[in-house]
């Protein structure tokens, strides 16, 4: 599972969401299954529902790993 930016529907382009490309693009080249929690969208203004959406995410996904 990887959190964090992804450029997406906003297109914010910046060093943190190209890191986070070229991760996810490389794991998935060497076969891992991905789960993706993008984190571009402001979640300041939706702690609280963020929380939750993350921790359900980690609940029913259980990954191995957490990449952040």
């Amino acid at each position: 599972m990887i959190i964090g930016g992804f450029p997406g529907s906003q297109n914010k382009i910046g060093g943190e969401t190209i890191k986070n490309l070229i991760l996810a693009n490389k794991l998935k080249e060497m076969g891992y299954d991905l789960k993706i929690f993008d984190t571009t969208f402001d979640w300041r203004k939706n702690k609280i529902k963020t929380s939750m959406k993350l921790f359900w995410q980690i609940y029913t996904y259980r990954p191995s790993r957490i990449f952040y």
